[in-house]
């Protein structure tokens, strides 16, 4: 008795289709990559603008956009109110920024804080600082754990307070011992 061709031939078409079933070929999804890094930008600079004004100004050394978050380094920021904000890193999402590193913002009415995280909030204006800060503004200088800030109203709110203040008469001594 022989083996019949045709008993051969399935044997064949069985072992080739349990090989290929086997071997797992990755192709990649183009749909998933155009999810993930959807901008990339070096030294860039975004312009806010109304139809009459400029309202802010945004420099970036390297941002990414991906998955719905934007990432920058080396960012500076001002608009009417901040007259500069700076930070190592930012992430941007849902219109909050966290800023981490070197974090510093100059407000237009003298006030400066300095830190190593915040977040701000562009459309209340507020500034929330989670980490210990430094806030001067002159010689009258104050730190804590925590600070919340809100650029349009002025006003701080801050958490274990170390301050330094001069009141009006401290600083008419302080100008007649000159």
């Amino acid at each position: 008795m022989g083996v019949k061709v045709e008993f051969v031939l399935v044997i064949i078409i069985v072992a080739i289709a349990v090989m290929m079933l086997g071997i797992n070929i990755d192709i990649p999804n183009i749909s998933e990559k155009r999810k993930s890094k959807e901008l990339e930008f070096y030294q860039t600079r975004f312009t806010e603008v109304t139809t009459e004004d400029e309202v802010g100004v945004a420099f970036s050394g390297h941002g990414v956009r991906e998955n719905g978050y934007l990432y920058l380094e080396d960012l500076f920021y001002r608009n009417r109110d901040i007259e500069a904000m700076r930070a190592k890193s930012a992430t941007y999402q849902n219109r909050i920024l966290l800023l981490e590193g070197n974090v510093s913002l100059v407000e237009r009415g003298g006030y400066r804080f300095f830190t190593q995280q915040a977040f701000f909030n562009k459309e209340s204006g507020l500034l929330t600082i989670s980490a210990p800060f430094l806030f001067t503004r002159g010689e009258e200088r104050f730190s804590g754990k925590s600070l919340q800030y809100d650029t349009k109203k002025r006003a701080v709110e801050a958490i274990e307070v170390n301050a330094t203040l001069l009141s009006v008469a401290g600083e008419r001594k302080r100008q007649e011992g000159m």
